[in-house]
């Protein structure tokens, strides 16, 4: 459902709300998997003497009985006449779903209830605001605005939630044998409970105490996908002019800057718990990059 208005100087208003549900989604699962404590029940016997289908291991099977549901909040304004050209858009959304992908294996084969929450691609906010603005060329002789005239100044900017994730590893200790993909820990405490540090070789991102190893034989418990990495910032620039040759032929020159403000971006935190690192941002990236273009048409 959408509503669009025409606003003055050539400005357009459109705001809706999008949703979205998703039946018969593709994932994984082990059929022959063992019911949890079973292995910390029968020590030293083979899993594959201990399965539903006895004497066979793994029996992975692709499905169609995951489900999504996406609502959003959808903001777009735009000017497309004049010296002044730009468009926003924002974007507010929730998207859950029990199988964010077609590989997703199902840590309990038998209960998939737990497993349902945050998409793997959920951003709950995104905003792009894309411009470009033709200057206006100087008063004065004909030189200056030879030289001066004719130059225009474009950009994108984007601002993003940060990916989720969730505390999760791949070692057994449900007791259900191999096979049945990684699986939680149990979330004993809040995980952002804990003030985040600046970035020196490494930042503390979230509350690495807030989560323990599950006792044997139990399937963690915690909200799926209920951190979230750092965000995205980005700004590029560029600076463009044509010059012309003749009627049919130009050259065209663009400086472009990327990450104009050299703002860094911080990388992903370290989710894995039996890493030194655990809760831990180690790496950013974002250093700006730039370039110069000429390009002859003819």
């Amino acid at each position: 459902m959408t509503v669009q208005r025409e606003l003055p100087w050539s400005i357009s208003l459109e705001a809706g709300y999008v949703g979205r549900r998703g039946y018969y989604n593709q994932r994984k699962r082990n059929i022959n998997q063992l019911l949890p404590g079973t292995l910390q029940a029968n020590p030293g016997v083979n899993a594959n003497a201990l399965r539903p289908f006895l004497g066979l291991g793994i029996i992975g099977i692709s499905e169609h009985s995951g489900s999504a549901r996406y609502n959003s909040f959808q903001l777009e304004v735009n000017r497309r006449a004049g010296a002044l050209q730009f468009g926003v858009a924002y974007t507010y959304s929730r998207n859950k779903d029990n199988g964010s992908d077609e590989t997703d294996v199902l840590p309990n084969a038998y209960d998939d209830r737990g497993y349902w929450g945050i998409s793997d691609l959920d951003r709950p906010h995104v905003l792009v605001i894309h411009y470009i603005c033709d200057l206006r060329s100087p008063k004065g002789s004909r030189l200056a605005r030879a030289v001066l005239g004719g130059w225009a100044v474009a950009g994108i900017n984007q601002v993003q939630s940060g990916p989720p994730f969730s505390v999760r590893f791949g070692q057994e200790h449900a007791g259900v044998g191999p096979g049945s993909g990684s699986q939680f820990w149990d979330q004993v405490g809040d995980p952002l409970g804990i003030e985040r540090t600046k970035f020196t070789d490494s930042a503390v991102w979230f509350n690495r105490n807030a989560f323990a190893q599950p006792a044997p034989g139990t399937f963690g418990k915690q909200p799926r996908n209920g951190l979230r990495h750092p965000g995205f910032w980005g700004w590029n620039l560029s600076l463009l002019r044509r010059f012309r040759v003749t009627e049919r032929q130009a050259f065209d020159f663009r400086w472009e800057a990327f990450n104009v403000l050299n703002h860094p971006t911080l990388g992903s935190a370290n989710g894995n718990p039996t890493s030194g690192t655990f809760g831990l941002v180690t790496s950013k990236t974002g250093n700006r990059t730039m370039q110069v273009v000429l390009q002859y048409h003819f």
